[in-house]
C-alpha cells in the first residue's frame, strides 16, 4: 500500500467510493474517479483521443533514385527523428501519467473486479472493462424503471434531493442505453407527482403559468426552473404562517412546533412519541384530577363536562387531538374575531363555551390544505342530498361526512351592493362543528383561478371578485 501511494502521489483517492462488484454505484463511481483525476491534470488519461500518436516509419528508398528523390528522403528522415524524439518524451509522460490514473482505480475495486483489469495499463481501457461488467439489461431497466416511478418526495429530506435522485436515476438509465432514458417533460411531470398532496395547490398554479410542452412562440419549462420553484414552496411552507399545518398553529394560538413528531403545540422535550413515560405521567395526573372532582362532589357543572368530552377533545400538553373539534381551537378562532370568553369560563358555563361557536357559525376559512368545500353547520345548505358517504380531511384529522349540497354565502359585491357566493358540492360534516372550510384545491378544479398573495385569496365569479382577508395566519372569507 505504501508503494501505491508514493506512485499515485497527490491524488485524492478519498472522493472516490469503492466499486460494488455489481457495479450498482457505477454511476457515482465514474462521475467521482472523473472529478478526481480533472483536479490532478489526469483527465486525459481516461480518453483515449488523448494518447500521443507514433509517427509513420521512413521506408528505404529502391536503387536508382534521382537526385532530388534522395534529398527529399534525407529530410524526410531528419523530419522523422526529431519526430520520434518528441514522441518518446510524449509517451514517457504519458505513460507516467497512465501509472497514476491506473493505481488510483485499482484502489477502489474490491477482489474480482481487480482482477478483471490488473493487466491493462490505460485507464480508459479500465472504465471499458468495469462499464461492460456492471448490471445491464432487461433487470437493470427494469430496477431502475421501478425506482424512477416508486421515489417521492416523502422518501427524500429535501426538495433538492428529490430532484437529484431522479435526475440520478435517469442518468443510469441514459448510460444502459440512449434510449432508456426520460424526456425532460416526463422527468418534470414525474417530479411534480412526486412532491405530494400538500404541493396540490402549487402544482396546480405551476402548470397553469408555465407551459410543459413547447408550442410556437413559447418554449417549455426547463426541468432546472421546475425544481427552484419547487424549492421556494418548500421554503415558504417551512416558514409562512398560512397552509393546513401553520393554520392549524394559528388556530391553537401557538406557533410551537415538535421537530420529532412534527406536531404541533409542543416541543421535543414534551414528546410523548420519543418519550413515552411521559404520557403515562400525564394520564395519571389526568386520572388523579378526575378522582378529585368526583370526590368533591360537584355535580353543578359534571352533566356539561361529560357532554363536552363526548363531542370536542381539548389538546393535550402534548398536542396530539382526536378528529373532533378541540375546545382549544374554537375558543382562539372566536377570540381572533372579537368573541369575549375564556377556557376557564368555558370548563364552568355553557354560555362561554358555546358562544365561540355561535361567533363561527358564518366564519368560512378559504384553505390551501382541504381538497373539498366542507361545513358542519346543516342550515348553511340551500339544498343537500344526504346519506352514509364516507370520510373526508377536516379539522384535525379524518370526519365522516353525511351529504353534500350547494351553499349560498352572502358576501360583498360591486358599489356596496350585496350579492351571493354559491359552493357547490359541499361536504356536510357534523363533526367538524362551527367550522366552515372553502377549499382553493377545489376552486381550481372548478376552473375558478384564485390569486393568493400574503394579505389576501381573491378570484373572479362572473363580473364580482371575491375575497378573503389574512387575519392572524388565515385567510377570512370577507362578509357584508
Amino acid at each position: 500500500m505504501s508503494d501505491e501511494k508514493s506512485y499515485t502521489g497527490n491524488i485524492s483517492l478519498n472522493i472516490i467510493p469503492d466499486l460494488h462488484d455489481d457495479g450498482s454505484n457505477w454511476f457515482d463511481f465514474e462521475r467521482r474517479v472523473e472529478e478526481c483525476l480533472t483536479m490532478c491534470s489526469l483527465a486525459s488519461t481516461i480518453k483515449p483521443i488523448c494518447e500521443p500518436l507514433c509517427p509513420a516509419p521512413i521506408f528505404d528508398l529502391a536503387d536508382g533514385a534521382s537526385e532530388a528523390s534522395v534529398d527529399n528522403h534525407q529530410q524526410a528522415v531528419a523530419r522523422y527523428a526529431e519526430l520520434k524524439n518528441a514522441y518518446d518524451r510524449a509517451i514517457q509522460a504519458w505513460e507516467e501519467k497512465q501509472g497514476k490514473a491506473c493505481m488510483a482505480i485499482r484502489s477502489k475495486c474490491g477482489y474480482n473486479n481487480f482482477q478483471k483489469i490488473k493487466a491493462e495499463k490505460r485507464a480508459y481501457k479500465m472504465l471499458a472493462i468495469l462499464r461492460s461488467g456492471r448490471s445491464t439489461g432487461a433487470g437493470k431497466l427494469i430496477e431502475l424503471t421501478t425506482r424512477f416511478y416508486g421515489l417521492t418526495l416523502a422518501d427524500c429530506k429535501s426538495v433538492a434531493d428529490f430532484s437529484g435522485s431522479l435526475s440520478q436515476i435517469n442518468n443510469e438509465l441514459q448510460n444502459l442505453h440512449q434510449s432508456t432514458a426520460f424526456t425532460t417533460v416526463q422527468l418534470t411531470l414525474r417530479f411534480l407527482q412526486g412532491l405530494g398532496s400538500a404541493y396540490e395547490v402549487f402544482i396546480t398554479t405551476f402548470q397553469q403559468t408555465h407551459n410543459l410542452f413547447e408550442t410556437p412562440g413559447q418554449p417549455a419549462v426547463s426541468f432546472e426552473t421546475t425544481v427552484q420553484k419547487a424549492y421556494d414552496e418548500e421554503t415558504r411552507q417551512s416558514s409562512s404562517t398560512t397552509g393546513a399545518g401553520a393554520a392549524l398553529a394559528a388556530v391553537t394560538g401557538t406557533t410551537e412546533f415538535c421537530d420529532y413528531c412534527h406536531k404541533p403545540r409542543h416541543n421535543a422535550a414534551k414528546c410523548w412519541k420519543k418519550y413515552p413515560h411521559l404520557k403515562k405521567e400525564h394520564e395519571r395526573r389526568k386520572a388523579s384530577k378526575k378522582r378529585n372532582r368526583d370526590d368533591s362532589g360537584s355535580s353543578g357543572n359534571r352533566g356539561f363536562k361529560k357532554q363536552r368530552s363526548d363531542n370536542s377533545t381539548p389538546a393535550t400538553e402534548s398536542g396530539e387531538t382526536t378528529d373532533d373539534t378541540g375546545a382549544v381551537m374554537v375558543t382562539c378562532l372566536a377570540m381572533d374575531l372579537g368573541v369575549e370568553t375564556s377556557m376557564q369560563h368555558a370548563e364552568d358555563t355553557d354560555t362561554a363555551f358555546f358562544a365561540p361557536i355561535r361567533a363561527l357559525q358564518n366564519v368560512w376559512v378559504v384553505d390551501t390544505g382541504c381538497t373539498n368545500h366542507a361545513t358542519g353547520t346543516l342550515s348553511h345548505f340551500k339544498d343537500i342530498t344526504r346519506g352514509n358517504y364516507g370520510v373526508c380531511g377536516g379539522i384535525g384529522g379524518s370526519v365522516a361526512f353525511e351529504g353534500i349540497g350547494t351553499v349560498h354565502i352572502p358576501i360583498p359585491g360591486a358599489n356596496g351592493k350585496d350579492t351571493t357566493l354559491v359552493l357547490t358540492d359541499v361536504k356536510y360534516c357534523p363533526q367538524m362543528g362551527a367550522f366552515n372550510l372553502i377549499s382553493v384545491s377545489q376552486l381550481f378544479k372548478k376552473g375558478l383561478r384564485p390569486s393568493i398573495t400574503q394579505d389576501a385569496i381573491t378570484w373572479p365569479v362572473g363580473k364580482h371578485k371575491v375575497k378573503a382577508s389574512a387575519r392572524n395566519g388565515l385567510w377570512l372569507l370577507d362578509r357584508p
